[in-house]
């Protein structure tokens, strides 16, 4: 796995489970981004939906699709994700 599906990977991850778990959809595509803002990309393209979220990297060749198959509400999850998210400033 190259670095760049590495980083898509992890921000389906977080996506999906915040979508899956009652995140708004706008707070999904802001914490994905941060993710990917973190690990030093700066050209992410993200759609999300609440049957799946995408993501791919400007100018590389590097796309990932996961679906969403289910839904509840733990806005403890949700919180966690987002947190995390926001608690790792950028690279050095």
């Amino acid at each position: 796995m190259t670095t760049d599906e590495l980083i898509i990977a992890t921000c389906l991850k977080a996506g999906q489970i915040m979508v899956e778990n009652g995140s708004e959809i706008s707070r999904v595509d802001d914490t994905m981004l941060r993710i990917a803002q973190n690990a030093g990309v700066t050209g992410a393209n993200t759609y999300v939906t609440i049957t799946g979220v995408m993501m791919s990297i400007q100018g590389r060749n590097a796309t990932q699709i996961a679906a969403i198959n289910k839904r509840t509400i733990d806005l403890e999850k949700v919180s966690q994700v987002n947190q995390l998210s926001r608690s790792c400033g950028p690279p050095n």
